[in-house]
């Protein structure tokens, strides 16, 4: 499907906001006694949520289709946009992981590991630095804000944070927002999981009196649409979701007959903030595991085709013109540069795509760690409507991330565990049983 195609297909399929722009909540009265603001605007007691009133946005601030790495991306062009916005960020580069990456390419990277969507990274960005659009920002150090310098490290903690915000809200059902000075705002059932993300990441950078002139309209708001119009936000957020998910068997990713080592079990897939959907395995031989070089390969769990490929993921998209945003997709972690396979391949279930190692991360252990997305967005290990089933085995989560357990009827049960024993944790691709 063209670019073209899918935007009219997502505009037919979407309901867009009365005139335009966001209709407006009505103020609700703060309980009795409540200390006013020192702009006269009424705040909540300590310990008391603040009432959303009017501070938000009803409905979208943003779709979740953008939020995460979803099908309203189809297109969008990262390197692209920045080099046309002309601002600091189109000549900015930094150090990443022994390589110097331009800014455009340090937003991409971030947001496939993450898969969260360049467009709020960019806006995020633009509207605490102006690195977008100003050649000569004032703001150099923090061009996102908080208290992390620097454009790589800052992203990975935009990032985490849009993540936690998203998941808690789609599978927890998280209602309320921290703010800087310790209050909390409770969001109604009406803000959709990419909006409440959002405002979570904004509200962590203002206190209760600043809240109201954040967010009737955010200034978040304001910036998107001066960056990007008003019509991306007015694409449907559903196409994230389906009633119903096609089938997608996946293999265990390494060749059959060789024993590797379940080391970790439903986990986010990458910082803390997503679900629990990735799973960790490590290559032989057994004993003391470490960041030691491994001549093993990592086989691809599906068809698809190479999206993106450098020292932080590797993304197999299996529809849709190779973009990883619609439909299902596999993201590895931890694949070491030799022999990792470039963007653009083809390839077929069970053919090499690279090393394990301890790249790509804060690891150490030589593992590959694997994820499933659909439409963009994490899908849990244990999401009923799509388990997560390799050669059988499904992953179930423990009591806390990264503890867990591969169970098949015909095979005895294998246990997460960081350390590599054949009668604990081993595994053989396409036997069944124990090694």
């Amino acid at each position: 499907m063209s670019s073209n195609a899918w935007k009219a297909a997502l505009i037919a399929g979407s309901v867009l906001a009365t005139l335009g722009r966001p209709v407006l909540a009505q103020p609700t009265a703060p309980p009795a006694g409540t200390p006013p603001a020192g702009d006269g605007t009424p705040t909540a007691l300590p310990g008391e949520p603040i009432a959303i009133g009017a501070a938000v946005p009803l409905g979208l601030v943003v779709p979740d289709s953008e939020v995460v790495y979803g099908p309203t991306l189809y297109g969008f062009d990262t390197a692209e946009f920045v080099a046309e916005a002309g601002g600091y960020l189109a000549g900015y580069s930094e150090p990443v992981g022994g390589e110097v990456l331009t800014g455009a390419a340090i937003v991409e990277r971030v947001a496939n590991a993450y898969s969260v969507g360049p467009r709020v990274l960019l806006t995020l960005i633009e509207q605490r630095s102006g690195w977008l659009r100003a050649t000569s920002p004032a703001e150099r150090t923090y061009p996102l804000g908080g208290a992390v310098p620097g454009l790589y490290n800052g992203l990975l903690e935009a990032a985490d944070a849009l993540n936690a915000g998203y998941y808690g809200r789609r599978f927890e059902s998280r209602d309320t927002l921290l703010l800087k000075d310790g209050r909390t705002v409770r969001v109604g059932s009406e803000v959709n999981a990419g909006s409440f993300a959002v405002l979570g990441v904004l509200s962590s950078d203002v206190a209760a009196a600043d809240w109201p002139a954040l967010a009737a309209p955010s200034r978040f708001w304001t910036t998107w649409t001066m960056l990007f119009g008003d019509e991306p936000l007015y694409f449907n957020n559903t196409p994230v979701r389906a009633d119903e998910m096609p089938p997608f068997p996946l293999r265990l990713p390494f060749a059959d007959g060789t024993v590797w080592y379940f080391v970790q079990g439903p986990a986010s897939p990458r910082g803390r903030g997503g679900p629990r959907a990735a799973v960790s395995f490590a290559p032989p031989p057994s004993g003391p595991a470490g960041c030691t070089p491994s001549a093993e390969w990592v086989v691809a769990a599906a068809d698809g085709t190479v999206t993106h490929s450098d020292g932080m993921s590797v993304v197999i998209a299996g529809a849709v013109d190779g973009f990883a945003g619609i439909g299902w997709s596999v993201t590895y972690h931890h694949l070491a540069p030799q022999e990792r396979v470039a963007a653009g391949t083809n390839v077929d279930v069970g053919e090499p795509i690279g090393h394990p190692s301890c790249d790509g991360g804060s690891d150490s252990m030589t593992r590959v760690s694997l994820a499933r997305r659909f439409n963009g967005e994490w899908v849990p290990s244990d999401l009923p409507a799509a388990p997560l089933q390799l050669d059988g085995w499904a992953a179930l989560p423990g009591a806390l991330p990264g503890d867990g357990t591969l169970i098949r009827s015909d095979a005895a049960a294998r246990q997460a565990a960081m350390q590599k024993v054949d009668a604990l944790n081993g595994i053989v691709a396409g036997l069944g049983g124990r090694p």
